[in-house]
């Protein structure tokens, strides 16, 4: 199972340390000395977000040869740090080698236990564990070094280039010991998405779902609200034993699980500015509205069956392509959008 671990260190940690105006040139790891957990893995680096890393700004690949000790990664694209952004360190595998991920006893701060494990992005304490990982930054303002610390002064400090130890447990942990549906693991393979809309980003209400198709990796679906507002949208996985996954995060900010939309709605259902015959129909249908620029014809599961950029005030759609049941032609004119239903008949 991929998944990754690591550390996320505060911004205001780091300007209270001193690190601003610094770059990160080493990620160290400790490698446990199992001759069984060896191959390739890689640490990603990030700035931004507070419940999930925001933009990585470099992700490197490293080795586990299996002998035990602290070692470094050298970083090819040195991070510069000012104090103004989290930093989030995470170590990742994918499932290729039992990687273990290196913990002590617990320091305190929630923030030395984050998990990335199929876009959730949670600390290890859901699990069950009270452990924080083990990892160390290197920091550089080109004439001297320091590490960035988390700890206090339980488990393996770094300081000016030397190590002191005190109390340190390593627990190498694989992705085997985690409770198995917490993490979706054998709950078989991915069925449908389900959608859900919300005024207010906290009670959500599903409004349709979207079957999964293996190796698709681009999926749309149109809602059609009535009134105007700003609408919250969340997606989530349906497995095939019927469990359904925590929502997926916004792709272009990761802090967040859902996706805003302001909907300002045009011409409405009852328009008489838009003229759609016959309906119901076994063949075609004549959509007639002056200035039409777009038409799209979306199924009632919110599956886009048709989508077409249209220049003329009359167009014919062939509705005798899509299977019997009801669907939403949505028509964009240069006054607004309006939502007109039509039932096909066999």
């Amino acid at each position: 199972m991929p998944f990754y671990w690591g550390c996320m260190y505060p911004a205001s940690m780091i300007a209270e340390q001193g690190f601003t105006s610094n770059l990160i040139d080493q990620i160290w790891y400790l490698d446990v000395g199992d001759p069984e957990l060896t191959g390739n893995c890689e640490v990603h680096v990030y700035l931004g977000g507070d419940n999930a890393p925001q933009t990585e700004i470099t992700s490197q690949t490293y080795y586990i040869d299996g002998e035990q000790g602290l070692k470094p990664i050298q970083l090819d694209q040195p991070v510069a740090i000012d104090g103004t952004q989290n930093l989030w360190v995470m170590f990742y595998t994918d499932g290729s080698i039992d990687a273990p991920a290196p913990m002590t006893t617990y320091l305190g701060d929630p923030n030395t236990m984050w998990m990335g494990i199929q876009d959730m992005w949670v600390p290890l304490s859901s699990f069950g564990y009270t452990y924080s990982f083990i990892q160390f930054v290197h920091v550089t303002n080109g004439g001297k070094g320091d590490f960035l610390t988390m700890n206090d002064g339980t488990a393996t400090h770094f300081t000016n280039g030397t190590t002191r130890e005190a109390n340190l447990v390593v627990k190498p942990v694989n992705m085997s010991s985690f409770n198995a549906s917490s993490l979706r693991n054998d709950n078989g393979a991915p069925v449908k998405y389900n959608v859900y809309r919300s005024t207010d980003n906290a009670n959500y209400t599903l409004i349709g779902e979207v079957p999964y198709v293996e190796g698709q990796t681009y999926y749309e679906y149109i809602d059609t609200p009535e009134t105007t507002a700003d609408y919250y949208y969340q997606v989530r996985t349906v497995y095939e034993d019927g469990c359904e996954s925590v929502p997926a995060l916004n792709a272009d900010d990761l802090a967040q699980n859902y996706v805003l939309i302001s909907v300002s709605v045009g011409l409405n259902e009852q328009s008489d500015e838009i003229a759609l015959f016959p309906n119901p129909t076994k063949g075609n249908v004549t959509i007639q509205a002056s200035g039409m620029n777009h038409i799209t014809v979306v199924s009632v599961l919110g599956q886009v069956v048709f989508d077409t950029e249209v220049n003329a005030d009359e167009y014919t759609l062939n509705m005798a392509q899509f299977n019997k049941g009801m669907y939403m032609v949505r028509v964009n004119t240069a006054n607004g959008m309006t939502v007109k239903r039509v039932t096909v008949m066999q």
